[in-house]
């Protein structure tokens, strides 16, 4: 490569320091470093601009435009190879020219995917004026007599493999272990809590901590879990929580001794932890959850 070359390609050509490296098959940056070598001067900003619109130049008449484009029913990308320039250009020029755009209905005219998937003349669609609502009762396949005989047969003699089985006290026993250990991973929580927004005294209960300023912060969705057990507010700093309890859930429906209120002071103390529970029937009296609060937070109990 000499320098007479590279002259010759920059100045007189007009290529891009790029496109001369592509023709010698270096990189861009062995190029420029030559051309500092042999003292060649490098275009200006303005040098570059005036080439690029002089090679984007139109060198079609309105007249041929118009004839390819609404006579011949060319589409902007056929055009746009014709002239060797990019699909923009030949819609620039479509637009110079006023010339009004075919609509998209008129484009995809007569334009198929494939021969496989071009609908043959005289077929007709499955589906065609079947109202997707006109389906159900006797026009459904699953409804009709011979369909549900032919269902029956083929289940008949078959049952479900669980069905009159019931886990053993040790199968239970491990199956519970097995979950306790993955909801002590963080991770398993955040993916199954993940989606998990506060129910109605939660959000009731967040009202209450923003207008107060009390420094706790929601992770009932899996941000924070001791023990498999995910809690609903708590304070990093004084390693204290707030339960708010459903009357319901934690009353009637109680399974174990740690979903009680003292069962569950219990065994997040022995975690280290100072827990108040909320319940459900005292947030209708939003002053009163206010003083409770207060009250623990001032006298730690």
């Amino acid at each position: 490569m000499i320098k007479a070359d590279l002259e010759r390609l920059y100045w007189k050509e007009h290529l891009s320091q790029g496109k001369i490296a592509e023709i010698f098959n270096v990189s861009q940056s062995k190029i420029s470093n030559l051309m500092l070598k042999f003292n060649i001067p490098k275009r200006t900003h303005s040098e570059i601009t005036k080439d690029r619109q002089d090679l984007r130049k139109r060198n079609c008449s309105k007249e041929e435009l118009n004839r390819l484009y609404c006579e011949q029913k060319l589409s902007s990308s056929e055009i746009a190879k014709i002239f060797g320039v990019s699909r923009n250009t030949s819609l620039r020029w479509l637009k110079s020219d006023n010339i009004l755009r075919r609509s998209s209905p008129e484009t995809q005219k007569g334009h198929h995917y494939s021969q496989r998937t071009e609908f043959k003349k005289g077929h007709a669609a499955w589906n065609k004026d079947i109202n997707q609502w006109q389906t159900s009762g006797e026009k459904n396949p699953s409804k009709r007599i011979e369909v549900r005989k032919k269902i029956s047969q083929k289940l008949k003699g078959r049952s479900v493999w669980i069905k009159g089985k019931n886990h053993t006290e040790k199968s239970k026993e491990k199956m519970s272990e097995i979950r306790k250990q993955l909801w002590q991973n963080p991770e398993y929580a955040r993916k199954i809590l993940i989606h998990h927004k506060p129910n109605k005294q939660e959000q009731k209960m967040i009202e209450i901590i923003r207008e107060n300023n009390f420094l706790f912060s929601y992770v009932g969705d899996g941000k924070f879990v001791i023990d498999g057990k995910c809690l609903d507010f708590i304070n990093y700093n004084s390693k204290r929580i707030i339960e708010v309890f459903g009357n319901y859930w934690h009353t009637k429906k109680v399974r174990n001794t740690i979903e009680t209120e003292q069962g569950r002071k219990q065994f997040f103390a022995e975690h280290g932890f100072n827990v108040l529970v909320i319940w459900e029937s005292e947030l209708r009296n939003e002053s009163q959850v206010v003083d409770k609060i207060k009250g623990w937070l001032n006298n730690g109990l």
